[in-house]
């Protein structure tokens, strides 16, 4: 049940005689890359409180890192991330970082989460984007493995995306790009999709103006064969745009690590405070509000995205029927898919026909969680329906979320799972929150 305590100044000396250990363990050892985020284990987690002391813990575990990197006479990057950081926390390792100028300061590309759906290091205000690049020498961490976006499994293929990234990172001066493989797509970055992406990746970091869809096609035949059917090609190709919309709702990913987003999600009042951004209540406020936050020290993950992308909230009809598109695109291809990868080697084959056949079944699901939602707000926010008009509209929702679930193939990311609970949820607890505040 016990934490590490980061303003223990022990801790400096136990990370100074870990990387020693490490270089004793490993001679060639060319450097080190230093995570102080989350993700590292109960014990070692920051909390949002630690984050908002951050320089007085922080500093002297970086003058250590910094002190055994000279000492071993090897590279040293310092990873500025953290999921829960607010503007200050993320500036104050900037100016940490300045002062320990031979230390290599690395961030994402995109903030809270990689998801194409903002704006290359969207996240920082000016004045700090600036300060990231002023001082250390930087890198950029891209997302190969497709964490937030479909993990090899979906046909997640991003040649714009990585495209525009890589030349954006140049353009600003970034040093290195950091392409992260074999890691949350499960190990297995050279058999699914996402050896497309490390192959394009590669490619446009030597060459950030090629032909986008040349190098696309190079890297598609080097894992296919150049007997590769060029229709599937043209699927693939046309696939990137269509999982943005599968996927974002007004610039909001409600799913989780790819994963078929939480019940929870459609409502704020539901969601914990470290995943609120997902929540999509306030996306179905009157057309033409303005849901972004203004610019302060304390905008932390919850209205970034709303930042970012100074977001404007849509009518729900617009939401649906991007959605609807994107399953009748989906079920369009279907038949081609089937009936071209048969060309392919047998896991090949596989490969394309469970991508798109689960794309379906999110883009479905994916609908129906627009539809929960706006109904949701209607009746919790909006008091445009009555609670017995809800709760019929509920229970219509819910089976269609079972169909669903039954219909949808097997698979990692908990669609069956997590469209059954939806069901459960708003066929069992909405009515009964309902029914309760009818009675305050």
């Amino acid at each position: 049940g016990g934490r590490v305590n980061f303003y223990d100044p022990r801790l400096a000396e136990l990370l100074r005689a870990e990387i020693r250990t490490l270089k004793k363990a490993l001679p060639d050892l060319k450097g080190v890359n230093l995570w102080l985020a989350e993700g590292s284990g109960g014990v070692g987690d920051i909390t949002a409180q630690e984050l908002q002391r951050n320089k007085e813990w922080e500093k002297p575990l970086i003058a250590a890192f910094n002190e055994v990197i000279r000492e071993l006479d090897i590279g040293g990057i310092l990873f500025a991330h953290h999921y829960l950081h607010t503007v200050r926390t993320h500036r104050n390792v900037y100016e940490m970082m300045a002062d320990f100028p031979e230390l290599i300061l690395m961030d994402d590309i995109t903030w809270p989460e990689e998801d194409m759906l903002h704006p290359f290091l969207g996240y920082l205000p000016q004045s700090d984007r600036r300060l990231f690049f002023q001082t250390n020498p930087t890198a950029l961490n891209f997302l190969l493995d497709t964490e937030y976006i479909g993990e090899g499994i979906l046909p997640s293929v991003y040649p714009r995306w990585w495209q525009h990234n890589i030349r954006e990172a140049a353009r600003n001066g970034a040093q290195i790009a950091m392409g992260r493989t074999f890691f949350w797509d499960g190990g297995y970055t050279d058999i699914n999709f996402n050896r497309l992406n490390a192959h394009m990746f590669a490619s446009f970091c030597y060459n950030p103006d090629a032909d986008t869809r040349e190098v696309f096609n190079r890297a598609a035949r080097e894992m296919f064969g150049n007997r590769v059917p060029a229709r599937l090609l043209d699927v693939l190709w046309e696939t990137e745009p269509i999982i943005k919309d599968v996927i974002g709702i007004n610039g909001v990913d409600s799913l989780g690590h790819s994963r078929f987003p939480r019940p929870i999600y459609i409502d704020v009042v539901y969601t914990p405070q470290g995943n609120a951004m997902k929540a999509v209540d306030d996306l179905f406020s009157p057309p033409g509000t303005a849901l972004y936050p203004p610019l302060t020290d304390g905008l932390n993950n919850y209205k970034q995205w709303r930042w970012q992308n100074k977001t404007i909230s849509k009518p729900a009809a617009e939401y649906i029927t991007r959605k609807k598109k994107c399953v009748s695109w989906i079920e369009g291809i279907l038949p081609d898919v089937h009936r071209l990868s048969v060309k392919l080697k047998s896991n090949h084959r596989k490969l394309f026909v469970q991508g798109y056949e689960l794309l379906a079944a999110l883009a479905k699901g994916m609908v129906l969680f627009v539809e929960t939602a706006h109904v949701h707000h209607e009746w919790a926010h909006a008091k445009s329906i009555s609670d017995q008009t809800a709760r019929l509209r509920f229970r219509e929702l819910a089976e269609r979320f079972r169909a669903q679930a039954a219909q949808t193939p097997k698979n990692p990311f908990l669609y069956q799972e997590r469209m059954t609970a939806f069901a459960e949820f708003i066929e069992r607890d909405l009515p009964r929150i309902g029914r309760d505040a009818d009675k305050s």
